[in-house]
C-alpha cells in the first residue's frame, strides 16, 4: 500500500511540474529589443508548453551557431491557423 501511495504522489507531482515551471513572456524576454536571424532551419519541435525552431546561423567569422527560438504553444498556433497538422 505504501508503494502505491508513493507512486500516486510522485505522479501527481510530475503532472504539476509544467504548471509550476510556466513563465510569462515579459519575465523572460525584453520585447523592446529584437534581433534578426538568417540561417537554415535544422529542426522544428511541436511540444508543450511551446514550439521550438532551431536554425544554423553563420557568423561574420564563418562559424555556424545553432540558435533555439521559442514560440507560442502548439494549440495557440493551431487556433490561429499558423500551424498545420502534418
Amino acid at each position: 500500500m505504501r508503494a502505491v501511495l508513493s507512486l500516486l504522489v510522485a505522479g501527481m507531482l510530475g503532472a504539476t511540474s509544467t504548471v509550476v515551471a510556466h513563465h510569462s513572456f515579459a519575465a523572460t524576454y525584453d520585447a523592446t529589443k529584437s534581433i534578426t536571424l538568417k540561417g537554415t532551419i535544422t529542426r522544428v519541435e511541436f511540444r508543450n508548453p511551446h514550439i521550438w525552431v532551431f536554425l544554423d546561423v553563420p557568423g561574420d567569422n564563418g562559424a555556424v551557431t545553432n540558435w533555439g527560438c521559442e514560440g507560442a504553444a502548439p494549440n495557440q498556433l493551431f487556433r490561429q491557423g499558423g500551424a498545420q497538422i502534418p
